[in-house]
This record gives C-alpha cells, structure tokens and sequence, in this order.
C-alpha cells in the first residue's frame, strides 16, 4: 500500500523504499561507453521531468520510462519526482500545455529499454537489477552505488 509511503514522503520523514516484485531493487543505467558515472537526486529528478541536461560528452540525457501504473514506475515517480501517478499526470498535462518538455517515452518491458540504453548515447533509464547487461551499467545517485541502503531506489525490505 502505497499510503504510508506518501505521507512519509509528504511529511519529508523518510525515503520510500523502492522494491520490484522479485524485491530486487531498481537501478539508473546508461550506455556502457557515455562517461557518465554519478548524478545527484536533484538532477536525477530534473532529467526525468524533462529539463535539458547532458552528459560528460555533451549528448543530451533522454530518459525513458517503465509503463505507468507498474510497479517500477510508481515506485520510481515516488522516490525520484516525489509524486503519485495522478501528480505525474498533471505535471505532465500541464508541460504539454505551456508548450514545454514532452514526457519521457514509455516501452512495456525491461529488456527494451535495456537495448536501446545500450545503443543509444545519453539514453537513461532505471530497471531491476536482473535486468543488467554487458552493455550497460549504473550510475551512482549522489555517489551512492546500488545496494547501500542510501541508495535513492535502494529495495525495500
């Protein structure tokens, strides 16, 4: 239930635990070969509210998105954009609206946002860690690796 995490959230008295299905938490990943190595929480959450903001190499950074209404993108919007699906919704209704950012594109499963990660530069995405692959790896969240506790999508317990 996603209440208490809410109003935890609301209240700014602790960080949602981000857990999948399987309990495996959810990881940021881009290309293998993009230089970039860590983004703060802050810019994590201004990339996928749709503000410009590129890599080491200069290649703007594209995010992509789980479906909406599955259980990594709740979990992900939650902890990262600090909003519900209903907010998310809004947010992005009124960008359209103000003729600003489009919302990042949606593809129903793990393994294709993980090959287009791998082929295109400044592609960013999050997934399960099950997911990973050779040609992609994770990015550290505020120089937080993924399986510390602090990570900002660490699983839940």
């Amino acid at each position: 239930m996603l209440w208490p995490v809410a109003i935890s959230l609301a209240l700014g008295l602790t960080r949602p635990a981000v857990a999948e299905p399987d309990g495996d938490g959810l990881v940021v990943i881009v290309a293998d070969s993009i230089p970039l190595q860590d983004l703060s929480e802050r810019e994590l959450r201004r990339v996928f509210l749709g503000e410009n903001l590129k890599d080491p190499d200069g290649n703007p950074l594209v995010p992509l998105n789980q479906p909406p209404k599955t259980a990594a993108r709740m979990a992900f919007d939650l902890a990262v954009l600090e909003m519900g699906p209903e907010a998310v919704g809004r947010y992005w209704v009124d960008q359209r609206i103000r003729g600003r950012a489009r919302a990042p594109r949606s593809h129903p499963s793990e393994e294709m946002l993980v090959a287009i990660v791998e082929r295109f530069p400044g592609a960013i995405t999050y997934v399960s860690q099950a997911s990973l692959t050779p040609g992609v790896r994770t990015v550290t969240i505020g120089g937080l690796e993924p399986g510390d506790p602090d990570y900002a999508l660490a699983a839940g317990e």
